[in-house]
């Protein structure tokens, strides 16, 4: 079985006091989520910059 969820983050300079995030923090969450759950792929795409980050664990 295989499942696909998509999430959007996108931050609001009225909420947050920057929205300049490190994306180096995200993906080491991801990976600690991955680790917990086998077989997990995770694809973490910056769209300001179109940097992709691809974690299969």
């Amino acid at each position: 079985m295989k499942l696909v969820q998509l999430l959007e983050f996108l931050p609001d300079n009225k909420i947050f006091e920057t929205v300049d995030f490190d994306y180096k923090f995200f993906i080491n969450q991801l990976r600690e989520y991955a680790y917990l759950t086998a077989g997990v792929k995770f694809d973490l795409i910056d769209r300001r910059s179109e940097q992709k980050y691809f974690l299969l664990l």
